[in-house]
């Protein structure tokens, strides 16, 4: 069977993504032993149901032929490794072969699919087995991660674009732009180009943050950034046990250390810290729960309370096994998952050695072990929905936090016994405030809609002609002070590339192309409606 391949990096046969295109001749039979070692494979795959998955226009294909069984193990792989497909994908036939245009975020990862396809199928005449082919598919998982957007946000972002048909241009793995020229956005996770960039600088020092806090009157706990394991330990003295370590410029609690009770702890942690990081701060540890308040515009969005990390005995699992039991929980093995898996390290042997337990144990059922003292879910703590319970007085807290650090999107963290009651009722402080906040850990929320609505709220109109010549160059597409597209490209350049642009308002095909061209033209360039309004009419296209 012979396949050719091509990227399209901009838009054909209506998705509203790049597109893998595959084109097939020289087909085997369905008894043909490349035929069966495919479908076999399919089988063996860990699949997802997809009723969609090819267009309802496409020719009718039977689909366990080799061609079509090769598409859906590809479309598997991608899903698997994270992508999202958000049109179905085409088919259609060029001279004389069969093809179909997979849509993907990124061809070059749906190549690097394929091109695994080869030596898997050849080791499987070797007497592969099933788990073999799970090993594979997990292994294809974690490569598959540098040719993504990188953490959940991105997606998140992306699938509520898609769903309004708002352009999106995956520029790399950090910035991933949303929309055209004046109508168009910049996003870096949840920083958009909204925001003040000396909010977000200040954001990255707890330091910072802590004394603008606190000369804004703002609650907050006593810090101080220490040099050495003397200084720490005279700060600690001077502001009472327990005490905080954590690095000052660290993201999603990674370092920090809670609760430290002792001189010793104090110093063994001090130590075993500047190993990795070289800024450390000593902070007072605050009794209460953690709670994460999403602010937005200088509006609330939505709270939720952290809890540690924990499991639940059973009265029949020890420890070690409860932990086993949760890593392999959905939460914890989603692609780009916010909730890490747990590693047992020293530090949750110290943690489990203060409540007299150690990882053979089975304490009985109901028991609640805590593993770690940090609450952050990226380092396995869990969420329950606090919104509804937020006294009016700490949102107010929270927002005022917000406008003052400059951010347009905060994660502002409270620290209080009961976010129920008043802040000043039970001495509730600011722990942190995040420029970059996780916003949804497992899914798309309405907030990711919100964003990209806010930050994408027109269209500007866009003019497409083809040439058969190229005659200059492309227009700047994403250059904010047009307000309108005017776009050349040739034959040649449409044909290898796509679409420069996800939709157009007029398309001009020169009257010197040959009208067989013109149809391949046609069926290739189709323009996606919007479903957001036009920016000098004030409605959406017809």
């Amino acid at each position: 069977m012979k396949i050719e391949r091509q990227q399209i990096k901009g838009y054909a046969y209506g998705a509203i993504q790049p597109s893998l295109i595959l084109r097939f001749s020289d087909a085997p039979s369905v008894t043909d032993i490349l035929t069966i070692r495919l479908a076999e494979l399919r089988e063996s795959l860990p699949s997802f149901k997809d009723d969609n998955r090819f267009s309802a226009d496409s020719l009718l294909v039977d689909l366990d032929t080799a061609p079509a069984i090769y598409v859906i193990i590809i479309d598997i792989l991608n899903h698997h490794c994270g992508d999202q497909r958000f049109t179905p994908i085409k088919l259609f036939e060029e001279g004389g072969a069969l093809c179909f245009a997979i849509p993907t975020l990124s061809p070059a990862m749906s190549i690097f699919n394929a091109n695994a396809l080869q030596p898997l199928l050849s080791n499987m005449g070797r007497g592969m087995i099933h788990e073999d082919i799970i090993e594979f598919a997990d292994k294809q998982k974690k490569q598959a991660r540098r040719f993504l957007p990188a953490g959940t946000n991105a997606g998140n972002f992306i699938a509520a674009a898609a769903e309004r048909k708002i352009p999106f241009n995956i520029f790399n793995q950090r910035y991933i732009i949303f929309g055209y020229g004046s109508g168009s956005s910049i996003f870096s996770s949840s920083i958009t180009d909204q925001e003040s960039a000396i909010g977000v600088t200040l954001a990255k020092s707890k330091v910072d943050t802590n004394r603008l806090l606190k000369m804004s009157g703002f609650p907050v706990a006593e810090q101080a950034r220490v040099n050495t394991v003397e200084e720490a330990v005279s700060f600690a003295e001077k502001i009472g046990y327990p005490v905080v370590l954590k690095p000052e410029g660290e993201e999603q609690g990674r370092g920090v250390c809670t609760f430290l009770e002792t001189e010793n702890e104090l110093v063994q942690t001090f130590r075993d810290l500047v190993k990795r990081y070289s800024n450390i701060i000593v902070e007072r540890h605050c009794f209460g729960d953690a709670y994460r308040v999403t602010v937005l515009n200088n509006k609330i969005e939505r709270a939720f309370k952290h809890e540690e990390l924990h499991v639940f005995c059973d009265g029949v699992s020890s420890i070690r096994q409860l932990i086993d039991i949760e890593n392999n929980s959905k939460e914890r093995n989603l692609v780009s998952a916010a909730m890490t898996q747990i590693i047992i390290d020293e530090l949750v042997i110290k943690i489990l050695a203060k409540q007299q337990h150690t990882l053979s144990d089975v304490p009985p059922i109901g028991h609640k072990i805590i593993l770690s003292h940090s609450s952050n879910v990226s380092r396995g703590g869990t969420t329950t929905d606090f919104n509804m319970y937020l006294h009016k007085e700490n949102k107010l807290l929270c927002e005022q936090v917000a406008k003052t650090m400059g951010l347009y999107c905060a994660g502002v963290d409270l620290i209080s016994v009961d976010a129920s009651v008043p802040w000043y009722s039970n001495g509730a402080v600011i722990c942190e405030v995040n420029a970059q906040p996780q916003l949804g850990s497992f899914g798309r929320i309405p907030l990711h809609d919100q964003m990209i609505k806010d930050a994408t709220n027109a269209r500007i109109p866009v003019s497409l002609t083809v040439v058969n010549q190229a005659i200059g160059a492309i227009a700047s597409i994403f250059n904010k002070c047009d307000d309108l597209l005017t776009i050349s490209m040739s034959v040649a350049d449409i044909f290898r590339s796509g679409s420069p642009v996800q939709y157009f308002d007029r398309l001009e095909i020169f009257d010197d192309i040959p009208e067989d061209t013109r149809r391949k033209l046609e069926y290739m360039l189709v323009s996606v409606s919007p479903l957001y309004t036009n920016k000098t009419a004030g409605v959406a296209p017809s």
